[in-house]
């Protein structure tokens, strides 16, 4: 057990590495495919699926607080884990044309497979955080930093309003069919 934010920046930097070996190109792809997930899950979040969950488990199955947490905690995760290995694993869209050579290239890589472990980690840390982290996998309760961090998650950036993810991923797809 440690600190959750090792954790997050240990999967941001991974992504990092994965979009130098990739190319931003494939990795813009991603990128789209992973903010309209946060868009639609954002939507989802707590006008239909919490309380379609909250009352199919306490009401019918009598499932306590601490159960329910974990299995909403569940939910989202496998959900959005399952769309970014697929993504990831699949074919997405690449912006194509030639990679920049040299820092620049390098550098576009990495930054945009830093969002994208931005938008991965912080995501499933959002949740985790949601549902009163369900899983002693972390050393409770935060620290100073995560506290702090926690207030810089994607969903907590635009205080839950999943347009705003919808509304850059929609201009990466226009720079995609117009190009």
């Amino acid at each position: 057990m440690g600190p959750i934010e090792g954790v997050y920046l240990a999967i941001a930097v991974i992504f990092g590495f994965i979009g130098l070996v990739r190319g931003y190109s494939k990795e813009l792809g991603n990128t789209v495919v992973i903010m309209y997930v946060i868009a639609v899950l954002g939507f989802l979040d707590d006008q239909v699926l919490d309380d379609l969950f909250a009352q199919i488990g306490s009401s019918i199955f009598g499932i306590d607080e601490a159960t329910l947490n974990l299995f909403l905690f569940l939910c989202y995760t496998v959900v959005f884990v399952g769309i970014v290995f697929a993504t990831y694993q699949g074919k997405t869209f690449d912006y194509g044309g030639q990679q920049r050579k040299g820092c620049l290239g390098v550098g576009l890589s990495l930054v945009v497979g830093l969002i994208n472990g931005y938008l991965v980690a912080g995501t499933l840390w959002y949740y985790a955080d949601k549902f009163k982290y369900p899983l002693a996998l972390f050393q409770m309760p935060l620290t100073t930093t995560g506290d702090t961090m926690v207030s810089y998650l994607p969903q907590n950036v635009f205080d839950s309003n999943p347009v705003y993810w919808a509304l850059p991923a929609t201009a990466l797809l226009l720079l995609k069919i117009w190009k």
